[in-house]
């Protein structure tokens, strides 16, 4: 039998070397399938995309959503970064944080606020977005955050989805969220 560890060593650095690490905007998308149930008895239904609100007893959805986002090709947070910031320099205020939702509740809306946290997991900024009412259609709501500093922080949402009604589910689709690396 014929040894091939120095052939799978030489595959795993050329594939791991030819990750990017060049400056410029990137764009990361997180599904709502990733949020957690953070209190209540509701039911969350994960679906490959998202995660709607399956309650029977008319308690909204809350739900806990970690991102997490490598930086200048790198997997920490000590690098230089920027969130909703454009350019070669990121100097320019770029593409701001996004939610997609779907809203079927007629009553009640959709909504999520995205959190920018600092050391020992500090709130140093929070943007509040909600659904537009009822809609079978995605919806795209755009968190009203300016080009900041990412350097060394993280970023976390809370998203509340309101019950059924007449037996049709909202659901929380995708966050994207713009960084750009100097």
């Amino acid at each position: 039998m014929k040894r091939r560890g120095g052939l799978i060593s030489w595959l795993v650095v050329g594939l791991l070397s030819a990750a990017p690490a060049v400056a410029g905007t990137r764009y990361n998308a997180f599904p709502g399938s990733t949020c957690l149930q953070s209190w209540g008895t509701s039911r969350p239904r994960y679906l490959a995309e998202g995660v709607s609100n399956q309650a029977t007893n008319n308690e909204w959805l809350h739900l806990a959503c970690p991102f997490s986002m490598s930086v200048g090709g790198k997997f920490f947070l000590s690098s230089a970064s920027k969130l909703a910031a454009d350019g070669s320099t990121c100097s320019a205020s770029g593409s701001k944080p996004t939610v997609t939702f779907i809203d079927q509740n007629t009553t009640q809306n959709i909504s999520c606020t995205l959190y920018v946290l600092g050391s020992g997991n500090a709130v140093l900024a929070s943007f509040t977005v909600s659904s537009a009412g009822s809609d079978p259609n995605r919806q795209v709501r755009t968190f009203d955050m300016p080009a900041m500093d990412f350097t060394k922080k993280t970023l976390f949402a809370q998203c509340v989805i309101p019950p059924p009604d007449a037996g049709l589910r909202s659901t929380l689709l995708t966050f994207g969220v713009y960084s750009c690396d100097p």
